[in-house]
């Protein structure tokens, strides 16, 4: 069966396209890395394709088989022969130190617990060489809708995919919240398929993240205008 959450991504979020900036945004601030660059949640390659294309060497880590099957097929269509990992960004081990690691477009944010939140941060700092960049997006809390948004985009002239996003949760004390995803297939007007999935996501205040980092070890870091979040390891 298709996987119309993949499928709505890689429409949505195409690869090379910017989101609010950020592409060049990273680019800048990576213009001095010389070493290799890890990307975990690196998904499709929305971001790995354009730091490639900038000249940097990248390494990505994504949990999604069927992410990483389209990050592939991408790079295989295009001439690209990067280095894709399936495993868990909390606890895979590389043997390798980067000059930078990232994580884009509150990617960060899906870590669903402070646990896995410092596990991860950990595991960022024995990867990263000495004086390496870490660069995060995450999501500021602020005014959490409980309506139904709903999108659409097309797959041909007579389908369609319609997801629908609907507020489960909102825990302001741990700082989550989760929506249950509908995705659904029409065509020529008729719903034929349809899957759900729940999304938890977290907010993190900056005071907030900035404990996660000394957590995790790394106790230098820098709030850029973004809300990027650029650490460097002592």
């Amino acid at each position: 069966m298709v996987n119309y959450q993949q499928l709505f991504t890689k429409k949505t979020k195409p690869i090379g396209s910017s989101i609010n900036g950020d592409i060049p945004y990273y680019i800048s601030r990576l213009q001095h890395v010389t070493s290799p660059i890890l990307e975990p949640a690196s998904g499709t390659g929305r971001m790995l394709f354009p730091l490639i294309d900038a000249g940097f060497t990248v390494v990505g880590v994504d949990t999604s088989k069927e992410m990483l099957d389209l990050c592939k097929a991408y790079a295989t269509k295009n001439g690209y022969d990067p280095t894709l990992i399936q495993d868990d960004v909390t606890t895979v081990q590389l043997h390798q130190k980067f000059g930078a690691i990232v994580l884009p477009t509150g990617s960060f944010s899906l870590l669903t617990s402070r646990e896995q939140a410092k596990n991860a941060l950990v595991n960022f700092y024995h990867h990263l060489e000495e004086d390496g960049k870490l660069i995060i997006d995450i999501i500021a809390p602020g005014p959490i809708e409980d309506d139904h948004t709903v999108s659409h985009f097309h797959l041909s002239e007579d389908t369609g995919i319609r997801m629908t996003s609907t507020l489960l949760s909102n825990n302001w004390i741990e700082q989550t919240f989760t929506k249950e995803i509908v995705y659904e297939k029409w065509t020529n007007g008729e719903k034929n398929r349809h899957g759900v999935t729940n999304a938890c996501d977290t907010m993190v205040w900056c005071r907030g993240i900035s404990k996660l980092f000394e957590r995790g070890g790394i106790h230098r870091h820098r709030r850029f205008k973004r809300l990027h979040l650029s650490t460097t390891r002592p």
